[in-house]
Order: structure tokens, then sequence, then C-alpha cells
């Protein structure tokens, strides 16, 4: 058991590349509140074993993806991202007082399930270096200052 242990951990630290499931929405409401980086929760591995689903790229794809194509406004995942979503624009201090606030808002209550359409990301490990914080699980990655150029969109 401590071989497979270590070669998991020996895994992890070699990949080159996480993997984080965005979804369309995210991603503009991430460009409209800090332009040119993004809040991200990424993965070590594309389909982790250990680890929760909310921390798994292809189970959060697969979901998203079936919401989309049914258009299941009332799937738990999409009613979680656009909460999540609501409370980073409330949060936001740049934005506090201000009109944008509540255009923000109407436009995450009012969008189409269509904007929940998930992307999959491709981070490059190496780019991040070490402003990626760890997570609850072995393979979960943070990083709150994510630039364009450190990703690739490799699924649409």
């Amino acid at each position: 058991m401590a071989g497979v242990e270590k070669l998991r951990k020996d895994y992890s630290l070699s990949n080159r590349y996480g993997y984080s499931c965005q979804t369309v929405l995210s991603k503009r409401v991430n460009e409209y509140l800090h332009f040119g980086h993004y809040y991200c929760w990424f993965s070590l591995e594309f389909n982790p074993s250990t680890g929760g689903n909310s921390s798994n790229p292809l189970w959060l794809y697969q979901t998203l993806s079936h919401a989309v194509k049914t258009g299941d406004v009332n799937d738990t995942k999409v009613k979680q991202i656009r909460m999540t979503l609501l409370e980073a624009v409330t949060r936001e201090s740049s934005l506090a007082g201000s009109p944008e606030i509540a255009v923000a808002i109407v436009h995450i209550r009012n969008a189409p399930v269509e904007l929940l359409r998930p992307q999959m990301w491709r981070i490059d490990i190496q780019k991040i270096g070490e402003r990626a914080i760890c997570g609850q699980y072995q393979a979960e990655r943070k990083v709150e200052d994510l630039k364009f150029e450190e990703f690739d969109l490799i699924i649409e």
C-alpha cells in the first residue's frame, strides 16, 4: 500500500497540467470582476479517483453537459453555480454601491441554461508555480489569479 501511495504522490507532483471545468457564464463573470485574471479551482488529474465529485473535472463536465442538453434549469449543480456567482458578485468590493452590481445579478439570475455550458481548461502548472494553493483533497488546487496565457480551453 505504501508503494501505491508513493506512486500516487510522485504522479501528482510530476503532472505538468491541471484540469478545471468552468462554465461560459463563470468565465464571463470572472472576466467582468477581474479583467485578465481568473479565480479557479482545478485538479491535478482529469478524473481523480480520490476526493469528491465537486473536485472532479470530468464529473463536473458530464453533469453540466447533461443539464444543458436537457434544459434542466433545476439541476442542483446549475443552481449551485448560479448561487456561487451571485455571491462572488455581491462580495466584490470594487462593485459596492454601483449600478453594475445590479446588472450583473440580473444577468446571472436570468442567464439561459445554455450559458452554463461547460468548458474544460488545461492549466499549465509550471506557469502558475507556487500560486496554486492546496485544497481539501490531495489532487485539488486553487489559484486566485490565473492568467489567460496559463491555461488552454481544450473542450467547449
